[in-house]
Formats: structure tokens, sequence, C-alpha cells
């Protein structure tokens, strides 16, 4: 995997991989966190007790990212957090609705999704997942003491976050036949977003496999139609498909770096040149108006 992916994917999800003061991390970044109010249209399956904005800048390069960290009770009264896409945003919303199509799921249903996907799903509709909390070692050492606090601690054994990592990571047929013999015979759902992307690097760590990827943030221009020209002819470069993204810094763009067959993870999203039809033994239950956050029902 190509290091300029993992540098520039770190910032598109509104969460950050590396943080500083005031926790003793080895890290250019400052982190100062307020209260925020809870916003009023809310409909989430656990009410939220209190929502925390962490603002993170550095100074070196007066780079300033944002992201929100609720606080919730289980119904067995363990205190959680989960991140959530800030408020009043397509994101935000798309997360609502999604929670809405999880709460008339199955009572037994379980979501299969990447950790912080998976808490959202937690608190936002309350239906079981497969894992809930990162391991330690998804993180580089001087990232974990900021992880841990932001995801509410990490798992004890990491081994179920590693398979699905293996899963993601591994070709279409292969990584879906794995996840069947693996899970419990019941209601089986897959959650992936685009904004699964800013965590290849956790999932290459645990799955020891690189993906087919390079990307690349164009800035905002005034002329929206020479950028997109500029994301479509380094897109074109390789001609096996692209995905774009708007983020606070422009637009992201992911091109493929090969042509199918390709990882689980990449054949679910909303690549330009990937089929419209979900591969064999999945259905699409979900979807966002933009595409690009999906809940998959395994036949």
């Amino acid at each position: 995997m190509k290091r300029r992916l993992l540098g520039a994917a770190l910032l598109l999800a509104g969460a950050v991989l590396i943080a500083g003061a005031p926790w003793p991390l080895r890290s250019p970044w400052q982190v100062s966190t307020e209260a925020v109010a809870v916003p009023s249209d809310y409909r989430g399956y656990h009410p939220i007790d209190a929502l925390a904005r962490w603002q993170l800048h550095d100074p070196g390069s007066g780079r300033r990212l944002t992201l929100y960290v609720a606080r919730y009770r289980s119904a067995g009264g363990d205190i959680r957090q989960a991140i959530l896409p800030p408020p009043a945003t397509p994101a935000w919303h798309d997360w609502q609705a999604l929670g809405g199509t999880l709460r008339r799921l199955e009572a037994d249903a379980l979501i299969l999704a990447w950790w912080d996907d998976a808490q959202r799903v937690d608190l936002l509709g309350g239906r079981e997942v497969w894992v809930r909390r990162p391991p330690a070692r998804a993180f580089p050492p001087r990232d974990r003491t900021l992880w841990r606090r932001i995801g509410g601690g990490f798992a004890g054994n990491g081994d179920r976050l590693a398979r699905l990592a293996r899963w993601l990571a591994a070709p279409t047929a292969e990584g879906l036949a794995a996840l069947r013999r693996a899970t419990p015979a019941r209601p089986r759902y897959l959650l992936v977003g685009t904004a699964t992307l800013a965590r290849l690097d956790e999932i290459h760590r645990l799955s020891g496999r690189a993906f087919p990827l390079e990307m690349k943030i164009f800035p905002p221009e005034r002329n929206l139609h020479a950028q997109i020209a500029a994301v479509r002819r380094w897109a074109g470069e390789t001609g096996f498909g692209y995905l774009p993204r708007k983020v606070p810094a422009g637009i992201a763009a992911w091109r493929l770096t090969r042509p199918a067959p390709l990882p689980l993870l990449l054949r679910l999203l909303p690549f330009t040149t990937t089929p419209s039809t979900p591969p064999v033994g999945l259905t699409l239950v979900f979807q966002s108006p933009d595409r690009q956050l999906r809940l998959y029902r395994l036949q």
C-alpha cells in the first residue's frame, strides 16, 4: 500500500489517527475538547448523555481537524462512546436514516462493520455488532493513548477485528465465504462506507494485505468543472476506475491500480467501474443518496 494513500486518508472522515496535548503523545497535534448540545433531530436507539467536539491543530502545517464524540449508556448501563459525523451535514442525516433501517431489522440481527461504524450502529440502531472496539495493535504505538480515549477503550482480544480485516481485504468470493463460515447462522448484515477508506492503514495492519489503491486530494477551486476535470484526468491515468468524495479539504479521489478481482471492501463501494449489482449472496437493503454508505444482507 502506498504511503501517500495512508497519509492523506487519515484526514477524511472527521477523524484523525494522530493527536497531541493534553495527553503525553509524541505528536505535533494539539487537542482541545468542548461540550456541545445534542442536536434536536437526533433519533438514535440510545440517548446521548454527552456530546463533545474535539478540535485538533497542527501548528507546523496550520491544519485543523474536528471530530465529534458521543458518550452514552448501553442497555446494561455500561458507558460507551461513538464517533459521530458533524451535526447538520449530509453524513449526519445519512446515519440518522440508517439508524431507522437498523431498528427495523430482526431483533437477533448481527451487523458486521469496522469498529467505528459498529459503534454508530450500536448507538443509533441498537443491534448487536460483531466487534465494537479495536485492539491496540490496530494503531501505531504513539497513537494508542488517543484512540483508547476516543474509542472508549481497546478490545482485550482483537481477533474478531483482525478476522474482519482479512475478510474485507480478501478477494470478494473468498472474503464472503470466510465470513459466512465464521459467523453465527442468524440474520447477518455487512455495513461498508467510503469513510472506511480512512481506516485502510488499520485494515492493512491487522490483515497484512495491501489494497490496490492510490489517493489524492484536490483543493477547492472557483471553477468546479475544472476541479472535476482534474480529478477525471488523474483517475484516467490507470483506467481501472475511481471513487471521488467531497471533503472539507476539497475532493478526495481514490483510483484503482489494477482491474478486478477486487478485495471485498472495494467491490462493495461505488467505484466508477464497480458493477451496479451486489456480489452473489448479498442483497442491498440500505444506501445513502450519494451511494457511499451501504448495508447488505447476507442471503
